[in-house]
């Protein structure tokens, strides 16, 4: 996803495939049409001030930008996307403070005084993978950068460890013992009538996630 490449849906760009802002979370039809005609009429964006700037209004909030950098819409505008979730505040009440002394017919206040325009960012590191692919996939429901288990593939592959697609396929029978490499999600753990406990879980891998149950002795 790119602030200053997609449209609101998936669509066409050279042999790839665009990714649509109306994946990305907390990000509402009206604040991506207004986005993008804004591009398209006054050029591309050059930083996350001047991105928020452009498109202030009562619908684009925080929960918007934040969606935006988290999914990396925002990327190259400034350093790192870490930097871009610390500088939110700021970003925002510079722009608030710049429309609130603003307007068609009176001077800019800034201007008046001879002061610099815009807001400069506080420079932090950029946050790891992990922490990077986690945002993404919670602003958009899917890693995009990358994945958490890539660093194990090779791994996985030499153990001969099943694929989670395989047991969607009917590769395995019931009662057939297969090995999963993956991430456990939505762990859920309850309690039965006999006091005994039970867990829900997912097994994700590079392809696909299933459902496991767990019983007290096992978990």
């Amino acid at each position: 996803p790119s602030v200053n490449k997609s449209g609101s849906g998936f669509t066409p760009d050279g042999n790839n495939i665009r990714f649509g802002l109306m994946a990305v979370k907390n990000l509402g039809i009206g604040i991506i049409d207004r986005l993008v005609n804004e591009r398209e009429t006054n050029g591309e964006y050059t930083s996350m001030y001047d991105f928020c700037l452009r498109n202030y209004s009562r619908e684009f909030n925080r929960k918007a930008l934040e969606g935006l950098i988290k999914s990396g819409a925002l990327d190259g505008l400034e350093d790192n996307r870490r930097q871009m979730l610390y500088n939110i505040e700021g970003t925002l009440s510079a722009v608030e403070n710049e429309k609130r002394f603003s307007s068609e017919a009176q001077l800019n206040l800034f201007d008046e005084m001879g002061a610099a325009q815009g807001y400069v960012p506080e420079k932090t590191e950029e946050m790891d993978q992990d922490t990077k692919l986690m945002l993404e996939k919670e602003a958009t429901g899917i890693y995009i950068s990358g994945h958490p288990m890539n660093r194990y593939s090779a791994f996985i592959k030499n153990a001969g460890f099943a694929k989670t697609t395989d047991v969607f396929s009917g590769r395995y029978s019931d009662g057939d013992r297969i090995t999963l490499g993956g991430l456990i999600n939505d762990l859920k753990v309850r309690q039965l009538k006999n006091n005994k406990i039970m867990a829900t879980l997912k097994i994700e891998d590079m392809y696909s996630a299933v459902s496991v149950t767990v019983f007290e002795a096992v978990y």
